[in-house]
């Protein structure tokens, strides 16, 4: 007797453990069928219904370009203050054999939405076959964000669940499967790039403190169209809490000029660092992207250097050579410096108002000024010269 119940208790364990078995799959079958939209996989993964390892269907917009790599993190280029928080888009080569992208909604057009999950694939993954801005239907497999990407990506709150008090856990999509869903007719980027001057312009000490000396101080100007002259804004946030005057009022205008689509230059040091930013760009325009690129170029090519001799500029102490260098583009795997493009279209950063006098050596001997040649040979050796660009 006790040999059967030993029996029937062995027969009945191993199907509770089949049920138990069985249970299991279907569920993951469940997560296998059901289409989630990305918001829901964040819902369910604080609910407890997903875990890491499982396995969902998605639809979504998918983008090579993302917008949570944190560039304070690439680079020491920019302190944290929030006017310089705009949304830096970039398309980044693969880290450690795996790539990195955003999946966004399927109606998303815009690479810079916050409302976005990370994708990670490998270089014999599909999905290198597909473009940004094309609707796909993917498998995944929910993961925690790989050790090689952890530095580098901001938490963002649309792939960041909060496990327990103060213990964000960010997360990401290993993507398995792709099938094409659907094409958008437009998707925006922000375009640009930053770079460095060595040696660079200095503002010159005068008498008394003022704005230009401050470490607070940057200078920016729309480039297109040309907002001349440069203004001078203030980086500390306090700043803007005094009464108007013409530093307030150009720093409330730079945090609005992001919404203004309009591409702009800016020192946030003077004039160690700068960058070149064209927002709004849709991808699938070509002529879009010649133009923003073309801004870009010129830009690193001849209107820095240009900006430093109009004259505008004469409370500066000018090295006699510098190199520029290219710290970082937004675009990792086709670089804007080895394009060919027609920068003939694209002014230059001087006064719109200026014209050419071609009776300028008269007007200088008018002035009184006897040895010409000297005076113009004088006025080159001051201006700034960019002998050597270093792209990277």
């Amino acid at each position: 007797m006790v040999d059967w119940l030993v029996v029937i208790a062995s027969i009945y364990k191993g199907v509770t453990e089949a049920i138990q078995f069985i249970n299991r799959i279907s569920k993951i079958s469940e997560y296998n069928k059901k289409e989630y939209e990305i918001k829901e996989i964040k819902q369910d993964l604080e609910s407890g219904e997903l875990h890491f390892g499982n396995q969902v269907k998605v639809l979504g917009t998918f983008s090579e370009y993302i917008p949570f790599l944190d560039i304070k993190r690439m680079l020491d280029t920019y302190k944290s203050e929030n006017i310089f928080n705009f949304t830096h888009t970039t398309r980044i080569n693969s880290i450690n054999d795996t790539f990195c992208g955003g999946l966004y909604e399927l109606d998303e057009t815009k690479a810079y939405s916050e409302n976005v999950i990370p994708l990670f694939y490998h270089k014999d993954s599909q999905i290198l076959e597909h473009f940004t801005g094309e609707m796909l239907e993917l498998q995944c497999k929910i993961k925690q964000v790989p050790d090689s990407y952890a530095n580098l990506i901001s938490n963002n709150k649309s792939f960041v669940f909060e496990k327990e008090e103060n213990l964000d856990i960010p997360f990401g999509l290993e993507v398995i499967d792709v099938k094409p869903y659907g094409l958008q007719d437009t998707f925006k980027v922000n375009s640009w790039l930053i770079g460095n001057l060595n040696p660079y312009p200095v503002v010159k000490k005068g008498g008394k403190e003022i704005c230009q000396n401050c470490d607070n101080s940057f200078t920016f100007s729309k480039i297109d169209p040309l907002d001349w002259p440069f203004k001078l804004g203030c980086k500390s946030e306090k700043s803007l809490e005094k009464e108007e005057n013409d530093t307030v009022n150009n720093t409330k205008n730079f945090i609005n000029i992001y919404k203004d689509k309009d591409p702009y230059v800016i020192f946030p040091t003077q004039f160690k660092l700068f960058e070149i930013f064209c927002p709004n760009m849709d991808i699938y325009n070509k002529d879009e992207v010649k133009k923003c690129h073309s801004i870009i170029k010129k830009s690193i090519e001849e209107n820095i250097e240009v900006m430093f001799n109009t004259g505008y500029y004469n409370y500066l102490e000018i090295p006699k050579e510098s190199t520029l260098s290219v710290d970082y583009q937004y675009d990792q795997r086709i670089k804007i410096y080895e394009q060919n493009l027609d920068l003939s279209s694209i002014p230059e950063w001087v006064c719109p108002n200026y014209s050419y006098n071609p009776d300028w050596i008269k007007r200088i001997k008018e002035s009184g000024i006897e040895d010409v040649e000297g005076y113009i040979k004088n006025m080159e050796r001051k201006k700034f010269k960019i002998n050597k660009r270093i792209i990277n």
